[in-house]
Parts: C-alpha cells; sequence; structure tokens
C-alpha cells in the first residue's frame, strides 16, 4: 500500500517548484480568532468544557488520555539509537533514521493538535502566542480536522518504521495501535456530537458552483489586508521590502532556499519574505512547523525553480520524498482489510470492473446517500473553504 502525505499539515512542507512570483504560506496557527464563550462564575471544568463547545467531558477525558499515549510513543522511539549495528538494526540505514525521524516529527504534531483541541474544548486559552489564533471558529469542523490529521499522522509512522523491517516497529506497534484506537473514539464523540447540533443549513448548496452563491471569491478570512496587497507588490523599491535574498551567483545572503527558512525566525507574528533569484535549486525545502508566516518570492514560473530529487528507491521514506512508493496488491496486504474502496454509478465504454481488486473493503455504492458522504461538501467541507480560494468545485453529487 501506498504512503501518502498531507500537506497542508504543516508538520514539515516539501517545495518541489516555486511556480509563481509569490508564494504565501499560511499557517494553521494563524487562522481568525475563536469566538468567546459567555462567562458564568464558579463553573468546573467539565461544565466550562460543555458550555464552551457543547463537547462532552468524556471528549476531554479521551483528548487527555491520548496526549498521554502520544508522548509516550514518542519517548520510547527517541530513547532507542539506531546507529552502530544495535538491536534496532541497520547501523547507518537510512530509510530507518528516516522513518525515526519522520516518526518523531508527526507524533510532535500530533501532540501540538491534540493541544489545540484541548484548547478549543475548554475555556482557557493555552498561551498568548496561540490564544485565539487556532483554527476557523467552527468547533467541529476544527476538531475532526485536527483529530483526523493526528489519526493521519500515526498511520503514516506505523507504515514507515513497518518498510524498514527494524525491531523498532514491533516496540511501539502496541502503543501506536492505542493511540490510533483513541484518536478513533475522539472523532466518533465530535461526529455524534455535530449530528446532535447539526441544522438543515448545513447540508446547504450541494450543487455545482464556484464560490459561495451571489457572492465574489475573495482571499480567505484570515489574510489581512496588508498581506493580500503583498501578494500583488513587486520586489524592489517601491514594492515588497524583504527579508532575505537567495542568490546562486552569491549575490544575495545565501545561496540556497534551505539556509535562507533555516534562519527565519521561530514563530514570527509578521511575514518573512525570502526572494529568490532567478535559476535551478537543486534541493529538497522543508518548512519546518516553527517556520511561521514564512513567505517565498521567485522570478515567475520556469524561471525561479526549487527542485528536489529525493526518492523512496534510495532508501527515503515516502513521507520524506515525492515519489509514490505504490500500491498494487501484490506490494503487501496492509489496511486491506479495513480500507474502503467505493465505486458509484461507473458507466461508460472504460466502466469494466472486470479486473477489479479482490479487496474485502471494495464497495459498489447503489444509494446517493452512501455516494454523498464522500463529496467535496460533506468529506472534505469544501463550502466552507475552498469558496475564498476561487476554485470551481462540484460540491455535491450531479446527475
Amino acid at each position: 500500500m501506498a504512503s501518502s502525505t498531507s500537506p497542508l499539515r504543516a508538520a514539515a512542507l516539501l517545495l518541489l517548484v516555486l511556480s509563481s512570483p509569490l508564494l504565501l504560506l499560511p499557517l494553521a496557527n494563524a487562522h481568525p480568532q475563536k469566538p468567546s464563550p459567555a462567562p458564568r462564575q464558579h463553573a468546573p471544568p467539565a461544565a466550562k468544557a460543555r458550555e464552551t463547545t457543547g463537547i462532552s467531558a468524556g471528549l476531554v477525558s479521551t483528548l487527555r488520555e491520548t496526549l498521554d499515549a502520544i508522548r509516550g510513543v514518542a519517548s520510547i522511539i527517541s530513547s532507542f539509537p539506531i546507529g552502530g549495528g544495535g538491536i534496532l538494526g541497520g547501523g547507518g540505514d537510512l530509510r530507518l533514521s528516516s522513518a525515526v525521524a519522520d516518526c518523531l516529527d508527526l507524533l510532535d504534531l500530533s501532540s501540538d493538535e491534540l493541544s489545540w483541541s484541548m484548547s478549543t474544548t475548554t475555556s482557557s486559552s493555552s498561551s498568548p502566542a496561540t490564544a485565539g489564533r487556532l483554527g476557523t471558529g467552527d468547533t467541529s469542523s476544527d476538531l475532526r480536522s485536527w483529530l483526523s490529521g493526528a489519526l493521519g499522522n500515526q498511520d503514516t509512522c506505523k507504515e514507515g518504521l513497518d518498510q524498514t523491517g527494524s525491531l523498532l516497529a514491533s516496540l511501539v506497534a502496541t502503543g501506536l495501535d492505542a493511540v490510533t484506537s483513541l484518536l478513533a473514539d475522539g472523532l466518533g464523540q465530535v461526529a455524534a456530537a455535530a449530528a446532535i447540533t447539526a441544522s438543515s443549513s448545513s447540508r446547504r448548496g450541494l450543487g455545482a458552483f464556484a464560490g459561495e452563491q451571489g457572492k465574489t471569491p475573495s482571499a480567505p478570512r484570515w489574510l489581512r489586508g496588508r498581506e493580500r496587497r503583498m501578494l500583488q507588490m513587486p520586489v524592489g523599491p517601491g514594492g515588497l521590502a524583504v527579508d532575505a535574498v537567495v542568490a546562486k551567483d552569491g549575490s544575495g545572503n545565501f545561496t540556497t532556499v534551505s539556509a535562507a527558512v533555516e534562519a527565519a525566525p521561530a514563530e514570527s507574528a509578521a511575514r518573512y519574505v525570502i526572494y529568490v533569484k532567478r535559476g535551478v535549486y537543486k534541493e529538497t525545502v522543508e518548512v519546518k512547523k516553527k517556520k511561521w508566516n514564512v513567505m517565498l518570492v521567485g522570478d515567475g514560473m520556469g524561471v525561479t525553480v526549487i527542485s528536489g530529487h529525493r526518492n523512496y528507491v534510495d532508501g527515503y521514506t515516502t513521507y520524506r520524498s515525492a515519489t509514490v512508493e505504490g500500491w498494487l496488491a501484490w506490494d503487501g496486504d496492509f489496511a486491506l482489510d479495513t480500507l474502503y474502496y467505493g465505486e458509484y454509478m461507473n458507466t461508460g465504454p472504460g466502466a469494466g470492473v472486470g479486473g477489479r481488486v479482490k479487496w474485502p473493503g471494495f464497495h459498489v455504492m447503489t444509494s446517493a446517500t452512501e455516494a454523498g458522504n464522500f463529496t467535496v461538501a460533506q468529506f472534505i467541507e469544501g463550502n466552507m473553504w475552498l469558496p475564498p480560494t476561487g476554485v470551481k468545485f462540484t460540491a455535491g453529487l450531479t446527475s
């Protein structure tokens, strides 16, 4: 089975090609402020959680338990050396060291996502740096996004370790399974609460459209006016002021994009603008999670190019490369019993199903209601965040 990586999930961002003059990198912690709950005197923590979000105190307990479990697994992984040909095997094994690094990054991100969820389900702010800057303002949607992201992180970590053939994979398997079970339980509680409070308005707009009805697509809500103007400004005198310049010929502050990104301040509240002059930069650029508000400016499509060359064959994990390992059945049987492969109203000259895989998770859907769960509006809640991008999309099923 293939591994897949997310990527606006903000643990590490792999940049391959700088294809437009301006590339703005928004981060999850730069979203609009969450609504303040109505004050109530002498409310116990459990009551405050229910008052703020409508989520049960049981979910808060599950989140705490999950966070503890994640930290426990991370502690086990970080405590074992991978070099020297020890019991973990493969001293100097690039894939093993990459898998370990992947897991630590992913578990760290999951810890953040659990902490964000905790901040949202309680009435107190976690810290001045993050207070009021988490999520979209839709508590249920934010919780589902964060918990789903954390759930995917565990799968990616487990798959990466399984592919190394190392003893470490079996040492942490039970812990990762426990984390997965807890996250699934938390998601179930969020979904149940959302189902109780859902109104008919949440199902509006299931047709094809670009943007909300009657509205002109605009920039996302979290993008302030000054930053919107930055996207239209040229680099140079009287235009966009830059903080660092990258140039292959040495005429800038840095000769590589990675070095410029690494020099950017951590958790910056202001945009840090890096101007990358024309040229082909053969490197893999990773923007770590604490590099907030980084903005890359190039000289245009095909003029400023960042080209990475990592691939799975050379020993990198799929998470660290842009190369798909492959998903054909003969590649293995991981998750074949638990996946859901749906097919709905498959017609036309190319609709033959004689060669379909014989997986337990393969289903032919006959109900529009069942198929509707996988549409843009329902599966990724596209109605909430796609309209401001101006991207045309079909929100629901079409006849």
